[in-house]
């Protein structure tokens, strides 16, 4: 079937109108391209739409809408067979300086239940990806390969970013391979680093753990070598006064050698530099713990111990039920559970395979009922024409 339509007007233009009402199963249309064996490509339908104006320009625009209370959907893809599956392919170009996205997804609505803009699933054999997302650039400009944003006006806990992870084997809820900048606050049940060992790096791994504190502190330490008068002065970096509260900083010495001999310190005015006092051309080890006192820390500060509620976490909820021995219902994230649900038991119901019936060949149905063309997927047999056909 060819259909073309051309006019001047501004009115809408229909190649093709198609509408089905009543009872049953209902196809505005149903198109069919089989190809035998060979490299031929085949479409079952192919939309092109072309403006030289400002308006709009649909390839396909799907709608699906009604009263009732199953699935709508507005585009179902399903593919099957042998070589590279693909369930839908869009690509967007663009040589000017409009923003060009190869698709957009929008889930939205007055209604409370989930809205998903975009849902993945895997299953099977092999390695599984439920999304890829890759951004090249060669140019000066900013490149995000996954850009997250969570916002509104509703009190609800707003993540950017949920990753949860479950099943046998080694298990992370996020990977990053490369650097990790946080301009927030970072919070963890425990941490530390783990690296290769040094000592044995192809067979063992090492791990510290984190100094843990109630204040946010800061660290300096040396060695300082005294005079021949007893004393020695230390010099602070030039940040320590605007960084820390330098007038309740703390001062450890520790005389080094065989004979242990008294020391002690005086801060200066300004608390740039410390004077160091002990024996005469002895050596002294000092160490310094100041708390953090600048605007950032002042902006992101906590709370040492705090009630649960009113927006620190949900009372009567744990942020590590398995150490409690408590299921994993009582943990704080019920998104958890959630993403769960979405992962096992996808809201949307399988692929929808339209199988066209036995009677009805891809010529559709004549006026009378009668199957108009060969069916589909039966074997026609080859007929000789007669030469009074030609």
């Amino acid at each position: 079937m060819h259909s073309s339509l051309a006019g001047t007007g501004l009115g809408f233009k229909f190649g093709m109108s198609s509408d089905v009402t009543g009872d049953g199963a209902k196809w505005g249309g149903l198109f069919t391209a089989v190809t035998d064996e060979g490299s031929e490509s085949t479409f079952g339908m192919q939309a092109t739409a072309t403006g030289g104006g400002t308006g709009l320009v649909n390839g396909v625009n799907a709608l699906a809408m009604g009263t009732g209370t199953g699935t709508q959907l507005g585009v179902n893809s399903y593919v099957d067979g042998g070589g590279e599956k693909i369930a839908g392919r869009f690509s967007a170009f663009s040589a000017g300086a409009e923003s060009t996205s190869g698709l957009q997804v929008q889930a939205s609505g007055s209604g409370v239940g989930l809205k998903t803009g975009v849902q993945g699933s895997v299953s099977g054999g092999g390695s599984k990806r439920a999304g890829v997302f890759t951004a090249e650039s060669n140019g000066p400009d900013e490149t995000f390969g996954i850009f997250c944003s969570a916002y509104g006006n509703g009190t609800g806990t707003k993540y950017a970013l949920f990753a949860t992870q479950g099943g046998d084997g080694t298990r992370y809820a996020g990977y990053l391979n490369g650097n990790v900048l946080i301009t927030g606050t970072l919070s963890k049940g425990g941490g530390g680093f783990l690296i290769d060992h040094p000592e044995d790096p192809y067979n063992k791994t090492l791990r510290h753990n984190f100094v843990e504190s109630p204040e946010n502190l800061c660290l300096y330490r040396g060695k300082v070598e005294l005079d021949a008068d007893g004393k020695a002065t230390v010099r602070m970096p030039d940040y320590f006064a605007p960084l820390t509260k330098e007038d309740q900083a703390t001062v450890y010495l520790t005389p080094i050698g065989e004979e242990s001999f008294p020391t002690s310190y005086r801060w200066e005015e300004e608390h740039t530099s410390l004077t160091v006092f002990g024996s005469a051309r002895a050596e002294v080890a000092y160490l310094v713990l100041a708390d953090r006192d600048d605007p950032a820390i002042r902006l992101l500060s906590r709370p040492v111990e705090q009630e649960k509620g009113e927006g620190n976490f949900e009372k009567g909820k744990l942020l590590n039920p398995e150490a409690f021995d408590e299921p994993e219902e009582m943990g704080i994230a019920p998104q958890l559970s959630q993403a769960k649900v979405i992962l096992e038991e996808p809201a949307q119901p399988g692929p929808l395979i339209l199988e066209v019936p036995d009677e009805i060949g891809p010529g559709g149905l004549g006026a009378q009922g009668e199957p108009l063309g060969p069916k589909v997927g039966v074997e026609q047999p080859r007929r000789r024409r007669s030469r009074s056909s030609k």
